[in-house]
């Protein structure tokens, strides 16, 4: 690890807590899965991070898991020389993060081992569609989407992550992340959690569960399900609506506030009415043709809906030293708070000597 990672590993913050609630509670994990070092995308995920730790509970310890192939991980967190902070976590001063919890982040490069996970993932649509002839399609994704399917096996399971809140970079929080683990706990052993929108932008997976994802998806009929469902021949969405369609009873439908996609309520009316109940994140999706991020170039739904989809703004104007002043603002009285843990792993599933910490 570089000088920096040890510099922040040192910094665990010791205080102590004025109540059991969150040595009771287990940390809320959450992840990002991050291919490339375009600047449009790495803005976005600077957004959403922002979100996730100004939304971070009140009363449980944060972890942050971020998968990245090589390019994202030297984008963020170039480590070659120990004179240097990393990239982008140097410019937004992210080890200057003080919370009232702690939070640890971990970053792992998984390209090692992207070879052996996308082997997996062909086999299991050449099952379900019952065809060889689907490999050429696979190729044709970024190998990034299927990240999130394959983050039980880069957690170490010695962090007990049991539920995992993945969001793509351009999702933003608006509300507390309590708020959602308390709609998971009312159905904690299923697979996976989404919104009736089926999308896989926003899932929390059962992580104990999630190689179940492979298997079952492999038993459905991948063919009549990516027809009738329009989601095109091969894609890491295809696999969890064909378990939402086979096994019902497996996925947990989460609550309007929580499944705000732009995919799904990009009518006018919809817009305009975005959220009536509450809101709980807003979803940018359907922009993948473009390099640029979603607020750039005057951020469509951003400026035509102010109200509601511009709600997001606050996040992406919101400078970090802002952003950081409020977070110290929750530091419980008495106490100096946490300093964020920052762990740097370069290589995951088969030479892991470093071990990141839950809390």
């Amino acid at each position: 690890p570089s000088a920096f990672t040890t510099s922040c590993l040192g910094q665990s913050q010791s205080s102590l807590k004025l109540n059991d609630t969150v040595d009771d509670l287990p940390p809320v994990h959450v992840c990002f899965a991050l291919s490339g070092e375009e600047t449009g995308f790495l803005r976005e995920f600077e957004v959403a991070l922002k979100s996730v730790l100004l939304n971070a509970p009140l009363e449980r310890d944060l972890t942050i898991h971020i998968l990245a192939d090589q390019r994202a991980y030297i984008a963020l967190a170039n480590n070659s020389s120990t004179e240097r902070l990393p990239p982008v976590f140097e410019r937004i001063e992210l080890h200057k993060w003080t919370s009232r919890n702690q939070v640890n982040l971990n970053l792992y490069d998984i390209s090692p081992e992207i070879p052996g996970l996308l082997d997996q993932t062909r086999e299991t649509f050449r099952r379900g569609f019952n065809s060889t002839s689907v490999e050429i399609e696979i190729e044709q994704h970024t190998a990034g989407t299927y990240f999130r399917l394959w983050a039980d096996k880069v957690i170490p399971p010695e962090l007990n992550a049991e539920h995992l809140l993945y969001l793509d970079t351009d999702v933003v929080i608006m509300s507390n992340l309590e708020a959602l683990m308390n709609e998971v706990n009312r159905q904690p052993d299923s697979i996976f959690h989404w919104g009736i929108g089926h999308c896989a932008g926003f899932v929390i997976f059962n992580v104990r569960r999630m190689n179940e994802i492979w298997s079952l998806a492999s038993e459905s009929d991948l063919r009549r399900i990516s027809h009738e469902f329009e989601q095109g021949r091969v894609n890491d969405q295809l696999l969890l609506v064909a378990i939402n369609c086979t096994y019902p009873r497996e996925v947990n439908i989460l609550s309007e506030p929580w499944d705000m996609h732009v995919t799904s309520h990009w009518r006018p009316k919809q817009s305009l009415l975005l959220g009536r109940s509450g809101v709980g994140m807003l979803h940018f999706n359907g922009g993948a043709a473009s390099k640029d991020a979603y607020f750039d170039n005057g951020g469509k739904f951003l400026s035509a809906y102010p109200d509601t989809w511009g709600e997001a703004t606050y996040y992406v104007n919101l400078s970090w030293r802002w952003a950081q002043y409020q977070a110290k603002g929750l530091v419980r009285h008495g106490t100096t708070g946490y300093k964020i843990n920052i762990h740097l792993l370069p290589s995951t599933l088969k030479t892991n000597h470093t071990h990141p910490q839950s809390g």
